[in-house]
């Protein structure tokens, strides 16, 4: 081979070596930017997930000071009230023994709203027994009231989720429930657990008026609680409504 044709050679095989050099830093940097976008969307991820249940939690705080300023506040205004009336009427026996009774019944429905209010939190039968247990005795309290018939069934072994996850579980259902009480004009509520193999599957069903798109992005802040608590599970979550058909929800969580 002359000298030319050694030149050409090596300039080729200098070419070749450059455009491979080339192709694989693209390829390091291609690899380094899209790892760096994962990392980046994750973090977002769980920013957004951390937003939402700073949301949840000061949305909770905000009803828990109203629960407690309403029902409790009020319930002790009124005890005073009736308290100091008494000073007026002690020369009267019969008065005075009547007011006590109705200070007594006051008080007994003043300790039944803290001890609602405490269990709307947490729920002191979900640590204990489990999501089962709880369910059904939500649903049963509903059932015994008789304006709503409720069936709640539940298929498969129950294994326990973790409780954080349980807790998410047990507030939506119980806003799914005061939905429907609230607004629905419904006669029949239907609560159904199924614990498969890798996931916990809810489906919630009532046969009221439903409601129309425009009534969820107007008076839908329960449905975005419950949506945002689905997120915070990374849990599949549906509810879908039209007005004479009811309402359906089917949450799916991974176990």
């Amino acid at each position: 081979m002359d000298q030319v044709g050694s030149d050409s050679l090596s300039l080729i095989l200098s070419f070749g070596m450059i455009g491979m050099f080339i192709l694989a830093l693209s390829i390091i940097l291609f690899v380094v930017v899209y790892k760096r976008r994962i990392v980046e969307e994750q973090l977002e991820h769980q920013q957004d997930l951390v937003e939402t249940a700073i949301a949840i939690q000061e949305e909770e705080r905000k009803r828990f000071a109203a629960d407690l300023h309403d029902e409790i506040g009020g319930g002790i205004s009124t005890i005073l009230l009736s308290v100091s009336s008494l000073e007026y009427e002690l020369d009267s026996p019969q008065s005075t023994s009547a007011r006590i009774k109705n200070i007594q019944t006051q008080l007994n429905n003043l300790l039944n709203n803290v001890r609602e209010i405490s269990y709307n939190i947490t729920p002191y039968t979900l640590e204990t027994y489990g999501l089962i247990a709880t369910l059904d005795d939500v649903c049963f309290q509903i059932q015994e009231s008789g304006q709503i018939q409720v069936e709640f069934t539940y298929e498969g072994e129950e294994e326990r989720l973790h409780f954080s996850k349980e807790l998410a579980i047990y507030r939506i259902v119980k806003e799914l429930l005061s939905n429907t009480i609230k607004h629905a004009n419904a006669s029949i509520i239907k609560v159904s657990i199924h614990y498969h193999e890798h996931t916990f599957e809810l489906h919630y069903t009532d046969n009221g008026i439903g409601y129309s798109d425009d009534d969820t992005i107007t008076n839908g802040n329960g449905i975005k609680n419950m949506i945002q608590r689905a997120k915070i599970l990374d849990a599949d979550f549906q509810i879908k409504s039209s007005l004479g058909f009811g309402t359906e929800a089917r949450l799916i969580v991974k176990r």
